[in-house]
């Protein structure tokens, strides 16, 4: 299903925009505005628009699985395409979106999970604070989870469920083509996307990243020094790390931008540096990052409500060198939002774009 999803990806961005805007070539008449929305000063009117009503509300239910990973390169050169365990959580969440702030949080429902002798009580916690801007986004984030398991990538064993990772980052994202692509309308629905159109992004994540493994991550007739070198025993991995990531975006809209359709993607390389604690004491090293991110969105959206389903899949992989360790999430968020005016005038609507 995955390998699908990411082909169905591909092939939307491999189309060229002028064979898309045929495909879905609005008539003359469907480029008079929608009732409830305006022209905006700093983009194309003819393929953005803006509600009356800028800011919303929502709730979300999101459905999340999530794959770790640890494993030795003298061992396995590849990630596993199945995996051996998935750490499955339901979360529900609240979102505010208030003229230039963002701001989401969720947490995961009680959960209670059979495994071989013990039992896996999963709890995960996800925050994130951000402004997206015309031609610039800034945001932060936090996600806690504990309760975790982390799998051997060739299915052998998995560890007890006490593990934790913490991480906490800021991202930056430019737009190029922020004239008439709305990354507004295709992530947070507060702008409405009235003509296909598409981006090239660049994308920076500045983040830190705290792996603990109380019990230890290999179980210990596999965990031997011809295998895993300076990592065997490992209890913890942290350290801060950047990754760079070029990406695309899409909008495809139907019915003047009440249904949309809205894939980005994003693949890059960065650097980690990394500390950890093993039997024969703690190092760091400075290792190769990998990273790749694909979103899509697509729902209803009018100048009073929204309604967005949203599939994201995202994979992180570090190199310690001769271990590795890779997270996998697979996510289904279904979103209902509001819309409302604004309730004062002291805080600006947007930044001006001399800024970003």
């Amino acid at each position: 299903m995955l390998q699908s999803c990411w082909y169905l990806i591909l092939i939307v961005f491999l189309l060229p925009e002028s064979a898309i805007s045929q495909i879905i070539k609005p008539k003359a008449d469907s480029l008079k505005l929608m009732e409830g929305t305006y022209k905006p000063t700093d983009a194309d009117p003819k393929y953005v628009g803006r509600f009356s009503r800028a800011n919303e509300a929502r709730g979300f239910f999101r459905a999340q699985n999530s794959r770790l990973e640890f494993g030795s390169l003298r061992e396995v050169s590849r990630l596993s395409n199945k995996g051996y365990f998935k750490n499955t959580t339901d979360q529900l969440g609240l979102g505010l979106t208030y003229k230039v702030i963002n701001l989401d949080l969720s947490f995961s429902l009680p959960s209670r999970r059979q495994l071989d002798s013990t039992y896996q009580n999963l709890k995960q916690f996800r925050l994130a604070f951000s402004y997206t801007g015309r031609k610039f986004g800034v945001r932060y984030y936090l996600n806690q989870g504990r309760g975790l398991v982390v799998a051997d990538p060739l299915k052998r064993f998995y560890s007890n469920p006490d593990v934790s990772l913490f991480k906490t980052g800021i991202q930056g994202i430019y737009i190029f083509n922020e004239d008439r692509y709305s990354l507004r309308a295709s992530i947070l629905q507060n702008e409405i996307q009235r003509k296909p159109a598409g981006s090239f992004m660049a994308k920076a994540d500045l983040f830190y990243y705290n792996l603990k493994a109380p019990t230890g991550l290999v179980s210990a007739d596999k965990d031997l020094e011809p295998i895993y070198g300076n990592q065997v025993g490992i209890k913890y991995l942290r350290g801060p790390g950047l990754l760079l990531m070029p990406g695309y975006g899409m909008n495809f809209v139907f019915f003047e931008g009440q249904l949309y359709i809205a894939p980005v993607l994003f693949a890059g390389a960065g650097l980690a540096y990394n500390f950890y604690a093993a039997e024969n004491g703690s190092h760091n090293k400075t290792n190769l990052l990998l990273g790749a991110s694909g979103q899509v969105n697509f729902g209803y959206n009018n100048p009073l409500l929204y309604l967005n389903f949203g599939i994201s899949h995202e994979t992180t992989h570090v190199s310690v060198n001769p271990s590795f360790i890779s997270e996998t999430d697979f996510r289904f968020i279904l979103t209902l939002g509001f819309r409302f005016g604004n309730l004062e005038k002291l805080i600006p609507e947007s930044f001006t774009t001399n800024i970003f």
